[in-house]
């Protein structure tokens, strides 16, 4: 037989991590992450009013619930930038595509090169 001794039990202080029992607040999370969607969804197509509306909602409705304010307000302030950067958006899109209407009309009746016969 082998004289090797059998292994020591666990300690008392181990170094594994134990779950402590914080609060999770889930509509703190889902508002960052819709504050996120929201400026990528702006940046990449315009598309991301949806995704902010949709934070500010739970932002809002998470706002006076334990745990986790610190992502609920970044998701927050995420929302709202996103959403003033897509009414920009929208409002330039209405200015210059009227502009560019106005333009062709205006091109049109004084006989530019596009007019027709």
């Amino acid at each position: 037989m082998s004289d090797v001794p059998p292994p020591a039990p666990p300690s008392a202080t181990s170094s594994t991590p134990v779950a402590t029992g914080g609060t999770t607040n889930g509509l703190a999370i889902a508002t960052l992450v819709l504050g996120i969607l929201a400026i990528v969804g702006t940046c990449a197509s315009g598309g991301g009013i949806v995704f902010a509306i949709a934070g500010l909602i739970t932002g809002y409705m998470g706002k006076n619930r334990p745990g986790q304010q610190d992502l609920n307000k970044w998701g927050l302030i995420l929302s709202w930038v996103a959403l003033i950067l897509n009414l920009i958006a929208i409002i330039l899109a209405l200015v210059f595509g009227v502009a560019a209407i106005g333009a062709g009309i205006a091109a049109g009746a004084s006989g530019g090169a596009d007019a027709g016969p």
